[in-house]
């Protein structure tokens, strides 16, 4: 039996959660989904409920167990994204003002399959230990705005190499806490004990988590999908080590700012 938890929270001041999720139990596997209604479009929301709700509508409806999974959410995106369209043109609006991302996976226990679109990500936990970003953020050429799910050319879709005893996907307010910027260009740019925390936490652990992460300006989505009777190799301890921040710090500010630090002599 997979166990899952799924938490959607609005960010801190906001007056809507503009994210959405959808847990989907299937023959012998589940299907998880978030999307993330992008906050300068008037309709967001809709259209990330909408996203979640149909993919999930559309997966329930399939003949199990998937021979094709793939190919299955490839279907899936198309028909969510032409439900969206309908949405708009009933609603007499502009594509821009539904702009959300999407991400699913269908896990069996095992096996990854994902369709990805946007900011937000997949991470797998696989049988020797190691976690593993299954996904990169979609983001604009100025690496800040996003490719929202209209961008249809831009979806990802495949099947993650090796066995996976978990499973995280989430969007962008949650993803980019597990890769840090002061990370950024180290041997592993994931951040393991955060990644720890998540799958190795209660639902209440979680969600007391996000009520005090206030240093996530974003709605904060995520869903984790874990196979509780796979075994799970330990990596060396060098592996789960908290990073030395404030090294990692002064690195950073001495690179960003070099005009502040004296040559050492």
């Amino acid at each position: 039996m997979i166990k899952t938890i799924g938490i959607s929270t609005a960010g801190p001041n906001k007056q809507r959660c503009e994210d959405a999720h959808v847990i989907t139990p299937l023959k012998k596997a589940v299907l998880i989904a978030v999307a993330d209604g992008v906050g300068s479009a008037e309709h967001s929301d809709k259209a990330a409920g909408l996203a979640v709700t149909e993919i999930s509508n559309f997966i329930a409806k399939q003949k199990f167990p998937l021979k094709t999974p793939k190919e299955t959410l490839q279907a899936a995106f198309n028909h969510t994204l032409s439900e969206i369209n309908n949405l708009i043109a009933l609603e007499k609006g502009e594509e821009r003002d539904y702009d959300t991302t999407l991400s699913a996976v269908i896990y069996n226990g095992s096996q990854i399959a994902y369709g990805h679109s946007g900011d937000g990500g997949v991470i797998g936990l696989n049988t020797e230990g190691q976690y593993i970003a299954i996904t990169k953020p979609q983001k604009g050429d100025d690496n800040i705005s996003v490719i929202p799910f209209r961008e249809s050319d831009k979806w990802e879709f495949g099947i993650a190499d090796g066995d996976f005893a978990s499973v995280i996907i989430a969007t962008d307010g949650i993803y980019d806490t597990f890769f840090p910027y002061l990370l950024k260009g180290q041997q592993n740019e994931m951040y393991i004990r955060m990644l720890q925390f998540f799958t190795n936490s209660n639902e209440t652990e979680l969600r007391e988590y996000l009520e005090n992460a206030t240093h996530i300006n974003d709605d904060k989505t995520f869903i984790i999908a874990t196979n509780p009777i796979t075994k799970v190799s330990t990596m060396d301890d060098e592996y789960y080590q908290e990073p030395d921040w404030e090294t990692l710090k002064l690195e950073w500010n001495k690179k960003a700012y070099p005009h502040l630090f004296s040559e050492e002599t």
